[in-house]
């Protein structure tokens, strides 16, 4: 199996809301099952919370799926497969072609 995928960068002008984004090509939504989306989906999100520096996860990150091939796997093996592909390429695309930084921690502390 294999994904082609874009990873982009979400505005980052407020600091303190942080999140991240993942769509599809509508043409691949017409012709994909709702599990093997929903496993894409699924594997995207771990790539997000696993982040690719340190285990410290991505944020403003967003990630458009253009296509998907399974190699006619049947749906339990493909959802499978597919969730590992996806979690791969966006931690891979993300160390080798995107700038990734870590961020400072911002905490919100009261002092009495």
């Amino acid at each position: 199996g294999s994904i082609t995928l874009s990873i982009y960068p979400l505005d980052s002008s407020d600091s303190y809301s942080a999140g991240n984004k993942i769509s599809f090509d509508k043409s691949l939504l017409k012709s994909l099952d709702e599990s093997l989306i929903s496993s894409i989906s699924q594997g995207i999100e771990v790539a997000f919370s696993s982040g690719c520096l340190l285990g410290y996860q991505m944020d403003n990150v967003g990630v458009t799926v253009h296509d998907i091939d399974t190699n006619n796997l049947t749906n339990e093996p493909a959802e499978s497969l597919m969730r590992s592909i996806s979690t791969k390429a966006v931690i891979d695309l993300t160390k080798n072609h995107c700038d990734p930084y870590l961020l400072e921690p911002v905490m919100k502390i009261e002092i009495e």
